[in-house]
């Protein structure tokens, strides 16, 4: 899901695509208030210049494990990151 400046990537079982759309007010915070998050088992917020990553998955819970999903051309800081 694209939505301006941030793209959000769910993974997961009985994730709706209409439960996707945000809550987006100028004032609070972006909130997925359909998404019943007992079935996300990954969540991916890539904002700008960076991202953040929630993880259930032994694929996704280490730094130096994520960057085998990154493309080449994007610099990821391992020495930085907390995941």
């Amino acid at each position: 899901m694209n939505n301006g400046l941030s793209v959000f990537i769910f993974h997961g079982e009985g994730i709706a695509e209409q439960d996707l759309i945000p809550s987006r007010q100028w004032n609070k915070p972006i909130g997925f208030n359909n998404v019943d998050i007992n079935n996300v088992d990954t969540f991916v917020d890539v904002y700008e210049v960076g991202f953040t990553i929630f993880s259930k998955s032994d694929l996704f819970n280490s730094p130096e494990k994520i960057s085998h999903y990154i493309p080449y051309y994007y610099l990821l800081d391992i020495n930085s990151s907390d995941i």
